[in-house]
């Protein structure tokens, strides 16, 4: 499950939005909140390498972000 206010700290210290981050991922940004907030409905892999490589996140922040 992913830890969704840390993620949302490291989003806005990088000047991003939800809508942004959502649509350089190419993802409708309601499904983005949903598998933000819903813990039935959770990222993919792949979606969440590409969001730890868009926010250039370290090894040990992806963890704990991603893995809460």
């Amino acid at each position: 499950m992913i830890n969704s206010n840390q993620f949302m700290d490291e989003v806005l210290k990088r000047g991003y939005t939800k809508e942004k981050l959502a649509k350089k991922i190419n993802m409708n940004p309601q499904v983005f909140n949903k598998k933000l907030y819903d813990s039935c409905n959770c990222f993919t892999i792949k979606e969440v390498l590409m969001l730890v490589d868009i926010l250039n996140l370290e090894g040990g922040k992806a963890e704990k972000i991603f893995f809460a």
